[in-house]
């Protein structure tokens, strides 16, 4: 205030002024389908950031421990295993928060189909069973493929790339339409997963017998042959 040569006082002025000493506060969501307590698909991380008076300047972010990158948009992971997101924002008057971390895990949902190398055989005829495993969101599953039909277990076969192959014998399975089943046991951050049954056809194996009536016959003679 002031005062002038006469004595008067002028009126007290004031400006009220905010003095921003609490760091923002960030909070984490996680969006995927939980399979118990993972993810078997992709998962999306949004970051939300408020501060009670100057203002989120801006969130960053580190993935599995890598680099500090600023958040502009919610995170897809697909990457299958352990993952680790940890967080923090700063405001306009430089406070920052202190770090935060969410974790989760992703397995691969997997399916399981079956095809033949030959989908009809003559009994007696060796083939092949073909079981394909895929994994999603990612990943190429590791493992086995235990092959059946309703008589029991065909055999077990060991995951290639994320194809198994069993060698079946010609007299395994009995003639008939055979209905056979394939079973991926699973593996660390691969689900579990079977086959819808595969018709498999095995024909009889014939023979066919030529036989003459009269025999033995001479020239001239009339012949019948069966």
């Amino acid at each position: 205030f002031t005062e002038d040569v006469a004595g008067n006082f002028s009126s007290e002025p004031y400006e009220w002024v905010d003095i921003d000493g609490t760091a923002p506060v960030t909070s984490a969501s996680l969006a995927g389908t939980l399979h118990g307590t993972q993810y078997d698909t992709a998962v999306k991380v949004t970051l939300s950031a408020t501060d009670n008076l100057s203002g989120v300047l801006a969130t960053y972010y580190q993935l599995d421990g890598g680099g500090n990158t600023a958040y502009s948009a919610p995170l897809n992971v697909t990457g299958l295993g352990n993952h680790t997101v940890s967080y923090y924002s700063v405001d306009y008057a430089g406070n920052t928060e202190t770090k935060k971390s969410v974790s989760f895990s992703i397995i691969g949902f997997t399916t399981t189909t079956v095809s033949s190398s030959a989908n009809t055989v003559v009994y007696g005829k060796g083939f092949r069973f073909f079981a394909t495993v895929t994994s999603s969101p990612s990943g190429t599953p590791t493992g086995t493929v235990t092959f059946t039909w309703s008589g029991g277990t065909l055999g077990t076969a060991t995951l290639i790339g994320n194809v198994a192959t069993l060698a079946v014998g010609g007299n395994v399975l009995p003639p008939g339409h055979i209905i056979c089943d394939a079973t991926y046991n699973g593996a660390t951050n691969f689900l579990k997963s079977s086959s819808s049954g595969f018709n498999q056809t095995i024909t009889e194996n014939t023979t066919s017998v030529l036989t003459s009536s009269p025999n033995p016959s001479y020239f001239g003679q009339n012949v019948t042959f069966t």
